[in-house]
């Protein structure tokens, strides 16, 4: 048997409660329920973690021989585990992280490609800046020594 990841034993959990008809059941009528992968410590924990994220709910019922807690699924779980619960949830987040690095990587392509347009923008003016500076000093050379203009400036 392949052994399920904490997030598949949670939703297991979270979807026998909500398929179950009794409306409360106590911790060992749950474990009698659920995968034989998942003992009574870690059921405690997951009972505990969904009642946190507001799916289950509690009462304390006080017997001959002390207090017992009693689980009953809410709507919101109900509805949580129809629309595919935390398993989903987790392919949705993995799906926009993939997103997130798709979006990351071709933002950095054109960043790259920004760059490289920046240089050559760079060059380009740096001969147009040469260009016109051996054009200035020509017409200087013109107006300041006429008598050794040459035709070689020309």
């Amino acid at each position: 048997m392949v052994e399920m990841t904490p997030i598949q034993k949670l939703q297991h959990v979270l979807d026998v409660l909500a398929k179950t008809e009794i409306v409360e059941r106590s911790l060992v009528d749950i474990n009698n329920m659920v995968s034989s992968q998942i003992d009574l410590i870690e059921l405690s924990l997951i009972l505990d973690r969904l009642e946190k994220d507001s799916f289950v709910k509690t009462r304390n019922f006080t017997i001959q021989f002390g207090t017992t807690k009693y689980y009953t699924i809410t709507f919101d779980g109900k509805v949580f585990s129809e629309q595919g619960g935390y398993i989903k949830d987790l392919e949705l987040k993995e799906a926009e992280i993939a997103k997130l690095q798709s979006e990351k990587l071709f933002q950095d392509k054109q960043a790259k490609a920004l760059r490289s347009s920046q240089i050559w923008i760079m060059i380009g003016t740096l001969v147009a800046a040469l260009y016109y500076l051996g054009e200035l000093i020509k017409f200087l050379a013109k107006l300041v020594f006429p008598c050794f203009y040459h035709e070689y400036f020309q």
